[in-house]
């Protein structure tokens, strides 16, 4: 079986990591040494992540924020400049959920009408690409 790569002094940005997804997707690489930058909606929710991670003896910083906020990347790019000295990984795992299937079948028609009118806005061709 082959050994999992050496991540050990990376570094990554995760978007929506204060979720259920996100937080895992957060705390494993942390456990392997790898730098996060947590980026979640909720500025607290992102707080206790990292809290959890450093805790357990993890690095890694908050950045609150909205993903289709066009800033919101730059920021946290530069948020893992300034703490981590590089970005080698990057996750997008921020969204919205829903518990029903025509829920997301109506998410997944907005998206295809108002993505042509906000190309900057790369969420919408997440959402179209992934049905």
């Amino acid at each position: 079986m082959p050994s999992s790569p050496d991540v050990q002094d990376h570094a990554a940005i995760i978007t929506g990591a204060a979720g259920g997804i996100g937080s895992a997707t957060a705390r494993m690489p942390a456990s392997r040494g790898v730098s996060i930058v947590c980026v979640d909606l909720d500025p607290d929710a992102a707080a206790n992540i990292v809290n959890s991670i450093t805790e357990a003896g993890g690095h890694a910083v908050a950045l609150a924020g909205d993903v289709t906020d066009p800033g919101l990347s730059t920021a946290a790019v530069d948020l893992a400049q300034r703490a981590f000295g590089r970005i080698d990984i990057l996750v997008n795992n921020a969204g919205m959920g829903s518990p029903t299937l025509s829920s997301l079948s109506r998410l997944h028609a907005t998206a295809r009408q108002t993505g042509p009118r906000f190309p900057e806005q790369p969420i919408s061709g997440t959402i179209i690409d992934q049905r």
